[in-house]
């Protein structure tokens, strides 16, 4: 069964008393339920300029990486030189404590083994920050290569048939290694039927509104639909499930924001409820209306 859907300050209201009832809800697990979601892609208009832009990004990401690797060392090495660290280490007691010379020659001792230590720091994050650009250079290439192109030639694929006025069917929106499946195997479906169908149907549909002239372009027409829909739809089967993965990596990997979102709107929801006044006034009927919702299974699912 899926988790009901809980406006935020229901949900501050509700954690201190549900928890103690016999419904099992797992308030620690609880995640954001986005309403009406942005976003935003690359409308592609046709697979050259597609493939054109997606090369032109992953060489501008290359580069960028690639100066990174000489850049960074040297902004590592002058920031060493502007603020080091040695000047700031106290002197130790047992410097203190001995005579005149001998701290002298303990400082001067300390003073050099200081420096040394802060020139290894500074080489070292020097050599990481060079070996990290250079992980994202082959990063960028195999991205480019495997991801980005194949998908910008996909889309653009996909998106030719609306230069001579055909409709372009909408799968939805990729955002996780699922979505991406679902989208490749819609777009399958659809660019081998529609395809295969379309060398018949337009020339037909020409023929009636035009005649003679109309047969011709729609053939025309049908030809370029079947190349470029069941190209896309090949294509795709490689090219949205790889867009999918990236982007549930991309989420795996950046985990901590959405935590401090949900916190956010945790203590947003708490706020509320200890201001309002109609937080106290109304608490007991939102307890009632929750149970009632959690126990009819035809409540729940997926939002």
């Amino acid at each position: 069964m899926g988790a009901p859907v809980l406006q935020h300050v229901a949900y501050v209201l509700g954690v201190p008393q549900l928890s103690f009832h016999s419904l099992e809800i797992n308030f620690s697990g609880a995640i954001c339920y986005h309403v009406n979601p942005i976003f935003i892609q690359n409308r592609r208009w046709d697979p050259v300029t597609g493939s054109a832009s997606s090369l032109i990004g992953t060489s501008t990401d290359m580069l960028k990486a690639t100066g990174d690797i000489v850049y960074r060392p040297y902004q590592e090495f002058r920031r060493g030189h502007e603020s080091p660290s040695y000047l700031d280490l106290p002197e130790s007691s047992t410097a203190r404590s001995c005579s005149m010379t001998s701290t002298t020659e303990l400082s001067s001792v300390s003073g050099s083994s200081a420096k040394k230590v802060s020139k290894l720091r500074t080489t070292g994050a020097a050599v990481e920050g060079s070996a990290k650009s250079m992980g994202k250079v082959v990063g960028y290439g195999y991205k480019g290569m495997l991801v980005d192109m194949p998908l910008a030639v996909s889309e653009g694929l996909r998106a030719v048939p609306r230069l001579y006025g055909d409709e372009v069917k909408d799968h939805g929106t990729i955002h996780d290694w699922k979505s991406g499946a679902s989208f490749a195997g819609k777009n399958f479906v659809h660019g081998m039927a529609d395809g295969l169908s379309d060398i018949f149907t337009q020339p037909y549909k020409g023929g009636q509104e035009e005649g003679a002239k109309g047969v011709m372009k729609g053939l025309a027409k049908g030809t370029l639909g079947a190349t470029t829909k069941v190209s896309s739809a090949a294509l795709g089967l490689v090219a949205y499930p790889a867009h999918g993965m990236m982007k549930s990596l991309h989420t795996a990997t950046h985990s901590k924001t959405r935590k401090r979102i949900i916190q956010a709107r945790f203590q947003e929801g708490k706020y509320l409820a200890e201001h309002s006044p109609k937080g106290t006034k109304y608490r007991q009927k939102i307890l009632r209306n929750f149970e009632a919702a959690c126990r009819k299974p035809a409540h729940f699912g997926s939002p």
